[in-house]
């Protein structure tokens, strides 16, 4: 034992010339004494010394034997019997267990050993070993001998005991023992009691969000650590068991996929380790990945609200469809109903959503030729070109139709429709028109409901990149949008169909002006078409205006020559014709009907004319 001499050192100094009182003089003057005296002691060291006085024999302990559950070493990882060493604890006079160390922690001076003793391990050939105390190598009785430093000696008799077990450090393998204690926890090794050492496995699967455009799902972690079972089927019910994800985190190691987004992994690779491989009997364990049977809401085949997933991080009704795919394992490629080893784990973002929009027949002037047809629902992702699109099929292959009731307005409607396809990604729906028989020619589609004042209000749903979720267009937004080749009606649009064709107009221009025909030689008059719907100018209230046909929207003007000279005297025909092809939507055949000319210039001297127009 070391002793070592105090010093009390001066915490401070006295104000330079001022001295303390006769009282604090006899103080100073006192521990100034005492440090003297304490700095003149000496240090003295005291001395243990543990001597053996007598060893186990050889017959003093069991032999031990040592199963290797490896399927013959088949990973070829075993230690060889040269080298294989059990591990030793002892205690001294019934006190407490330690174990026997060497290195930096050694406890090998506590029992008067300067070495690791080692034991006799015989390879038995038959994925055995034997493992025995050989005599002379662990102490039975010692001595520890104390010296207090100034020639004085204590000395003490004590008694060692000792116990062997399986060694932990052997890479690759558990070791357990089993023995009359605990054998019912172990009913594969039977009667066999002893040392095992099982090959250890691992067990890995892939997790692979498939959320979309989501970008995130606050709580998915948890959820899935608390909402899947880790299953142990050793085929014996004793040792078969149940655990959560989340019990067996140490376990545990995540490794999210390189080629991923980092701000926004979705998808890595779990690892459980430190598994047996075998049964103590060598047969196999079967490990697997399902959902936990435990708890409200649980068993559903989803994760949502109800499993951790904050609230509002899904939209409202949707949540994470479970499934498993164990493709790529062997003997279990067509299970689907839990995850094996090398399987993945998808969840997937899922819901439903409607379709609804209208169908309207704009031929008030001839409703009895509206054509046959149907309506099919067709699809495509979020973000991509319409032009991607493809029918909506049911589970017998037919796409999804509704027939033309010949209604003047008709509502179509689909109802829970998927609203994600596989990947997560929402699809965009919409409905293509078709149709048949003698008069299909006769109409034209217009996008969008026709107001009374002959405007039309389109729809057209399409991605906001920043939000990532669907946003409808309307109006101007719509129109800018919808591109040329477009023929889709949307969620929530209408389908107008307009009578399409042609009308002829005629019109004659009389000259008044026989006796000055000769002075209207330069003379030119230009004509105007101009154009309401029928029936609007017959309330006074609000009489409808006549509109003019601008020159741009006519497909053509062809006009016939003048002749060179009259017909008879104070008559000539001029003839003219248009077609409505790019005309504003609420002028139709079915409603232009009301149509006259303005005249300023027309280079034709004549005294008389006619005028004829097919719009």
């Amino acid at each position: 034992m070391l002793y070592r001499g105090k010093r009390v050192r001066e915490r401070g100094r006295l104000p330079k010339g001022k001295f303390p009182k006769k009282g604090g003089r006899r103080l100073v003057s006192g521990l100034l004494a005492l440090v003297l005296c304490l700095t003149l002691v000496p240090v003295i060291y005291a001395d243990t010394v543990v001597t053996v006085t007598s060893w186990y024999a050889a017959g003093a302990f069991e032999e031990n034997t040592l199963y290797w559950v490896d399927n013959n070493n088949e990973d070829g990882v075993r230690p060889g019997a040269n080298t294989y060493q059990p591990s030793l604890w002892f205690r001294i006079d019934n006190g407490e267990w330690i174990e026997l160390k060497g290195g930096e922690d050694s406890t090998l001076s506590g029992v008067g050993l300067s070495a690791m003793p080692k034991m006799t391990v015989a390879d038995n050939g038959n994925n055995t070993y034997t493992v025995s105390v050989p005599t002379g190598v662990l102490p039975e009785a010692i001595e520890t001998t104390t010296s207090d430093g100034y020639g004085g000696e204590t000395s003490t008799e004590s008694r060692v005991e000792w116990i062997m077990g399986p060694s932990e450090g052997v890479d690759g393998y558990s070791p357990v023992e089993v023995n009359n204690g605990n054998v019912s926890e172990y009913p594969s090794a039977g009667d066999n009691y002893g040392w095992y050492y099982v090959l250890e496995d691992e067990f890995n699967f892939r997790v692979q969000l498939r959320w979309g455009n989501l970008g995130g799902a606050e709580g998915i972690a948890e959820a899935i650590y608390n909402s899947f079972d880790f299953v142990v089927d050793t085929n014996y019910t004793a040792s078969s068991l149940r655990r959560l994800l989340a019990e067996m985190k140490d376990q545990m190691k995540i490794e999210e996929d390189p080629d991923g987004d980092p701000d926004n992994p979705t998808s890595g690779t779990v690892t459980v380790s430190g598994l047996w491989k075998y049964n103590l009997d060598g047969s196999r364990i079967n490990y697997s990945v399902e959902e936990t049977r435990e708890g409200d809401g649980k068993g559903d085949g989803r994760l949502d609200a109800a499993d951790g997933i904050a609230a509002g991080a899904l939209p409202e009704g949707d949540y994470f469809q479970i499934s498993y795919d164990n493709s790529s394992t062997p003997n279990v490629g067509t299970e689907v109903g839990k995850l094996y080893d090398g399987g993945s784990l998808y969840l997937t973002l899922t819901g439903v959503k409607d379709y609804q929009a209208s169908k309207v027949w704009e031929d008030a002037a001839d409703p009895d030729h509206r054509p046959a047809g149907e309506l099919q629902l067709w699809r495509y992702r979020a973000g991509q070109s319409y032009t991607t699109a493809a029918p909506v099929r049911d589970d017998g292959g037919s796409i999804l139709t509704v027939p033309l009731n010949g209604q003047e307005k008709q509502d179509i409607q689909f109802a829970e429709l998927p609203k994600y396809d596989s990947e997560g990604y929402e699809y965009i729906y919409v409905v293509r028109e078709y149709l048949t028989g003698e008069h299909a020619g006769d109409y034209t589609q217009v996008f969008g409901a026709v107001g009374e004042d002959g405007g039309v209000t389109d729809i057209i749903w399409a991605l906001d990149e920043d939000s990532g979720t669907l946003k409808k267009l309307t109006s101007e937004d719509a129109d800018f949008a919808r591109e040329t080749n477009n023929t889709y009606l949307y969620n929530g649009g209408t389908l107008s169909n307009k009578l399409s064709g042609t009308v002829t107009v005629n019109a004659t221009k009389i000259w008044k002006a026989a006796a000055f025909q000769s002075a209207l030689e330069d003379v030119r008059v230009e004509l105007m078409l101009q154009a309401r719907p029928v029936g609007s100018g017959k309330t006074r209230r609000s009489p409808r205006r006549w509109e003019r046909r601008k020159r741009e929207n006519l497909r053509r003007r062809t006009w016939a020559a003048c002749p060179s000279a009259p017909a008879r005297p104070n008559t000539i025909t001029r003839a003219g014709s248009w077609s409505t092809a790019g005309w504003s939507r609420r002028f139709t055949r079915a409603r232009i009907k009301q149509i006259f000319w303005t005249t300023t210039r027309l280079p034709c001297p004549a005294a008389a004319g006619e005028m004829q127009s097919t719009v």
